[in-house]
């Protein structure tokens, strides 16, 4: 088999012509695949780990954040088709490129879509002292919304078939090629990674984005393996923010080494480097390098056991904010215990504004 192997790659590499002819699929047929692939997947439990390194030359109130950074994560991830779920500590340059956290003062955050409410969580950040850990938690009837957000937030969801969509946020692959207004196949099948891999291009028509007079243009292009389930053995995408004819900004990012392995009759990624550059006027841009690789995962676990999809993470005296409600809690036990305190500056619902998402909250 690996000698079979060998020979088709010498022979595409260097006598493409006398490869016998193939049954080209189509692009449907090999998102029918690729959906299928995704489905056996659906019911899956996986630990983590990533290694991003970075760098930046950034301006005004970001200046501080200019220079190299290394952070370090590890975590687990989980869904089982209706509920979702990330936890990771993180630990390296979180703070500043001039400050090192070492792994035993690790931060940690989590996020989760228990079916009926999403929630956020984050121990505090250095020098707050006010708080242990901020919990928000927000009731929401948009279930496929709140898990694919969840999916492609965490460190890691290139692996799990996302890449930067129309909407300025992480979308599916098979979503963001549906939304395409030119979808086209490669005449050839180009090598990836040891496999014959069938490429498509497609892009977005260009839109204005939500209240702005921004228009956003973007391109794609995903290479198909049909050994490993149809799975994505690279990814390329290229998005450009266009102001009154002017580029504010461009965003390129790559999925490249990936490497998958087959539980029973599922394969899925388990390695892979996605790099990713924006660049804006003035000389501004951020450079980086994810290094991705899931150590350890099981096809249909049993969820209850392992309680994948409870806030078992959550520490005692934490603060907990409902989304749209002005009440403080604490959280101690699992219980919640209200706490009384003034209201907003707003004078108005805690919002997302006033009190900003995980991601935010943790400065990375």
């Amino acid at each position: 088999m690996v000698k079979t192997r060998l020979l088709l790659l010498i022979l595409a590499l260097f006598f493409p012509s006398i490869l016998p002819a193939q049954n080209t699929p189509t692009v449907n047929d090999i998102m029918e695949k690729y959906r299928a692939t995704q489905a056996a997947q659906s019911r899956i439990w996986f630990q983590y780990r990533v290694e991003s390194k970075g760098f930046n030359i950034l301006s005004g109130q970001w200046t501080a954040q200019s220079g190299h950074k290394t952070i370090y994560v590890a975590g687990t991830f989980a869904r089982d088709g209706e509920r979702c779920a990330y936890r990771q500590d993180y630990w390296g340059h979180i703070e500043s490129p001039r400050e090192f956290t070492p792994e035993n003062q690790a931060k940690h955050r989590s996020r989760l879509w228990d079916g009926k409410q999403h929630y956020q969580y984050a121990t505090a950040k250095k020098g707050d002292t006010a708080h242990v850990g901020l919990l928000y938690i927000n009731k929401s009837s948009d279930a496929r919304s709140q898990a694919g957000e969840i999916t492609s937030s965490f460190t890691g969801g290139s692996l799990m078939g996302y890449m930067h969509g129309p909407n300025a946020k992480p979308e599916r692959i098979e979503d963001i090629m549906r939304a395409a207004r030119t979808v086209s196949l490669r005449v050839k099948p180009e090598m990836v990674g040891g496999s014959m891999c069938h490429v498509a291009d497609f892009k977005i028509a260009p839109h204005r984005m939500a209240s702005t007079r921004v228009t956003s243009h973007e391109g794609y292009t995903v290479w198909f393996d049909p050994e490993h389930g149809w799975l994505p053995a690279k990814l390329e995408s290229t998005i450009s923010a266009i102001e009154n004819g002017k580029l504010i900004m461009k965003v390129t990012e790559i999925v490249s080494d990936v490497r998958f392995t087959r539980i029973g009759s599922v394969w899925i990624p388990t390695e892979a480097t996605r790099t990713a550059r924006s660049e804006r006027p003035k000389g501004e841009y951020s450079d980086g390098v994810d290094k991705i690789k899931i150590t350890n995962a099981v096809i249909n676990p049993d969820f209850e056991k392992i309680r994948a999809f409870y806030p078992d993470d959550v520490r005692d005296g934490s603060t907990v904010m409902f989304v749209g409600n002005d009440a403080e809690y604490k959280w101690q036990g699992g219980k919640l215990t209200p706490v009384v305190r003034a209201k907003p500056s707003s004078g108005g619902h805690v919002n997302w504004t006033e009190w900003k998402p995980v991601e935010q909250l943790v400065g990375y």
